[in-house]
Formats: structure tokens, sequence, C-alpha cells
């Protein structure tokens, strides 16, 4: 099972979604990056580390998940996951979040 990193996504206008997947995109086909797997991390490594929470949204624009901010022995995640399957397509998640320059890790897994 390949884990693939969408890389760190993050925000420029508080208030405007982004997709995760902004980082790879275009995509070649509606479905290079279906997955059964997605996880979004808050952003917390050596170059910055979130000051606010960053929430995230499904595809109609509904807040599916909040993350708090990290702590030196925490960092928040959102996952969801449909095991033996291709049924999620990343394109549909994004992220907002309280602060300009915060956001988050993000990474697939296919089967």
């Amino acid at each position: 099972m390949p884990q693939i990193g969408l890389g760190a996504v993050t925000i420029v206008t508080p208030g405007t979604h982004v997709n995760i997947t902004k980082n790879v995109l275009p995509l070649t086909s509606a479905t290079q990056y279906s997955t059964q797997s997605i996880l979004i991390q808050a952003l917390s490594n050596g170059t910055h580390t979130n000051t606010g929470r960053v929430f995230v949204y499904d595809k109609s624009g509904t807040r599916v998940g909040t993350l708090a901010i990290p702590t030196a022995t925490s960092v928040p995640s959102y996952s969801i996951t449909v095991p033996g399957t291709l049924a999620l397509d990343p394109a549909d998640f994004s992220i907002d979040a309280d602060y300009a320059g915060d956001g988050a890790d993000c990474s697939i897994l296919t089967p």
C-alpha cells in the first residue's frame, strides 16, 4: 500500500477554502488519485506550527472536521478510510484556517 504525500497545504486568505490536492494539480484524470484513505494533519514542523484551528470540508462545503492547535506533545489530525476500495477522491476535500500561513500536511493511501 503506497502512501502518497500531497504536501503541505497552507491558507493565504482565511475564509477561502483550499483544495488538499492543490500541490499535485492538474490531475490528468478524475480517478488519478482515487484512494481508500485520506490523512490531514495540522502543520507542526521546523518552519511553521499552526497558531489557530484548521477546518476540513467535503465537496459540498460542509465542515467535516476541525484540527486544534498543535502542542509540544500532540499533532491533531483528521482521517477518513473506506477499506479495500478506491471510493474516496481527495479532490473532494479542502481546508481553511483561522490564520493566514496555517495549514495541513496531507497524504493519501491506496491499496
